[in-house]
């Protein structure tokens, strides 16, 4: 499970960076053609579905299981409000709905490398936990 659990945090480490650096630049540059949209939308979809089974691994386990619970209602909410965004308070003041959706998206990505690093640290042999230096513990 752990392998898994590492391909899984790489995976939706990408994806994730891939997103934010995609939303970024159709934010900051105003272009905003299909194809980008269309990109940006299937790595966040890959960044969703990651953290959705990163939270169904992470309910399994007992030091996790708050954690998992917390990835598993928020995943649904990243892509909800990321097709609505385009309706809500159009005009000039649009601008606050972008930021809400980036603060979401980080919030999210912060969400998934906590969980992935914590469901790692939780499944390591007790003595690898040993040697490490006192600050990481």
């Amino acid at each position: 499970m752990k392998t898994i659990v590492n391909i899984l945090h790489w995976i939706g480490g990408l994806a994730g960076l891939g997103v934010l650096a995609l939303g970024l630049f159709i934010w900051i540059s105003g272009m905003s053609p299909i194809t980008l949209q269309i990109v940006h939308a299937l790595l966040g979809l890959t960044f969703v579905l990651a953290l959705l089974i990163l939270g169904i691994i992470a309910v399994i386990s007992r030091e996790t299981r708050l954690q998992g619970i917390m990835c598993i209602v928020y995943a649904p909410l990243v892509p909800i409000f990321g097709m609505l965004q385009m309706t809500l308070l159009v005009g000039d003041l649009h601008w606050l709905i972008r930021g809400a959706h980036l603060l979401i998206g980080l919030a999210a990505f912060i969400l998934f490398g906590t969980t992935g690093m914590r469901y790692l640290r939780v499944k390591e042999p007790v003595h690898k936990v040993g040697k490490q230096p006192q600050l990481i513990r």
